[in-house]
């Protein structure tokens, strides 16, 4: 990471703070409470989200390494912006035993989130209910927001041959790339980037917009759960839906017009992902982007020994993938060179060393704890009803009774 991303005190530029201490509760009844609030989608209904200032006439000489290391910095901060100001946590705590992942989604079969966080997470199994953890601290929910966020985008984006192309474009690039299928990478990349150039002389793909509009609110769509739940913790006035789906446009606009740039350019940019759970500090090619919480996990696992009076040998796993790393290979005269546009960023836990021994440790997936969570929360809220309405049928009666020994003196005869 380069100094601009560091403060004095060596700590992230993001200014984080970190989240309380101590195992959770057992989830109760009382999670009925809070389960139904999710903003609603719907609410986007003829909302038209501003759309971002591109530039699409550089030249693709300006394409060049710097060009790329700068970019995706500013996409990896611009994410962090948006998890600092409209989905920050606040003061107010929850109770223990409501899971943020208790709270319903906007299609019940939509698993989105719990998708993409698996791809990026894997929490500290110290915990009580280490998938709650993730949204429970500031600090970790920040850092794991961001990384769905941006692995979302990647998925979504990059991997596209050319993000908003029309179909008869999409059709040409794809049985070009079928009918090069054994060329070396970079004569396939050379001619893809050939014909995208030709294709666009300095405009927006056709249908760029159209999909940025679509990808925004898939992504938009995935988030409510967690908008719900960050709402409820915070006591000041929060950022309503339409704010916040303004920003994720932004940002998903900017991320398609960096894939294009990508596309347009005859080298070839390889990402590669830190594997959450996978032990791979000290290196020089990932960097651990958030000591404080791996100085806090130490403190948590020297606890646990003193209680449990084990001491297995540990050592730093990934907790939140941030980001990849990314090569840029380009052609030339003499082979190709290879330059390291940033490292992996990760979060890390201090895991068991042995790969078994922390395997074991990990009992249940997000998708079961999630569903899990939601079952109960709905189950709560049907008991309740059935309550109440247990609770009505006897006062009424009550009342008739009393009506009937009022005015018929024998409450038996009144029914007659």
């Amino acid at each position: 990471m380069s100094n601009r991303d560091r403060d004095s005190s060596g700590q992230t530029s993001q200014s984080l703070s970190g989240g309380r201490k101590g195992s959770l509760k057992s989830p109760s009844a009382d999670r009925s409470r809070y389960a139904n609030r999710a903003p609603d989608i719907n609410n986007l209904h003829g909302f038209r989200p501003e759309r971002r200032d591109l530039k699409w006439d550089m030249p693709a000489d300006d394409l060049d390494d710097f060009f790329f290391e700068d970019q995706y910095l500013l996409m990896l901060q611009q994410i962090y912006a948006l998890m600092e100001t409209s989905l920050v946590l606040g003061p107010r705590r929850m109770p223990y035993e409501v899971s943020p992942w208790s709270i319903p989604t906007a299609d019940r079969s939509d698993m989105t989130l719990e998708q993409y966080t698996s791809l990026v997470a894997q929490p500290d199994p110290l915990f009580k209910y280490p998938w709650d953890t993730l949204l429970l601290f500031e600090r970790e929910t920040q850092h794991y927001l961001t990384a769905v966020m941006n692995r979302m985008l990647h998925e979504m984006t990059f991997k596209s041959l050319l993000f908003g192309a029309s179909n008869e474009q999409m059709k040409i690039l794809i049985e070009q790339d079928d009918t090069l299928i054994n060329e070396e990478g970079f004569g396939r990349t050379r001619l893809r980037a050939e014909y995208i150039n030709l294709f666009l002389k300095g405009r927006a793909p056709p249908l760029f917009w159209e999909q940025v509009d679509e990808t925004a609110i898939g992504i938009t769509r995935a988030f409510l759960p967690v908008i719900a739940w960050i709402r409820k913790t915070r006591i000041d006035e929060v950022a309503s839906i339409g704010e916040i789906h303004q920003q994720i446009h932004g940002i998903v606009a900017f991320t398609a017009w960096l894939a294009v740039c990508m596309r347009r350019s005859v080298s070839i940019i390889e990402f590669d992902w830190p594997t959450p759970g996978e032990c791979d500090l000290p290196s020089s090619n990932t960097e651990n982007f958030d000591d404080w919480v791996y100085r806090k996990a130490l403190k948590r696992v020297e606890q646990y020994g003193r209680k449990r009076g084990s001491h297995k040998p540990r050592r730093a796993r990934v907790m939140i993938a941030i980001a990849p790393s990314a090569w840029r290979y380009t052609l030339s005269p003499d082979g190709y060179w290879k330059v390291r546009l940033q490292q992996k960023r990760a979060v890390y836990y201090h895991g068991l060393q042995d790969d078994m021994d922390e395997k074991k440790e990990h009992r249940i997936g997000l998708s079961e704890w999630a569903a899990k969570q939601r079952a109960e929360g709905e189950g709560d809220v049907r008991s309740l009803a059935g309550q109440f309405w247990r609770y009505l049928g006897t006062m009424i009666v009550a009342l008739f009774l009393a009506w009937a020994i009022v005015h018929r003196g024998d409450p038996v005869q009144a029914l007659w």
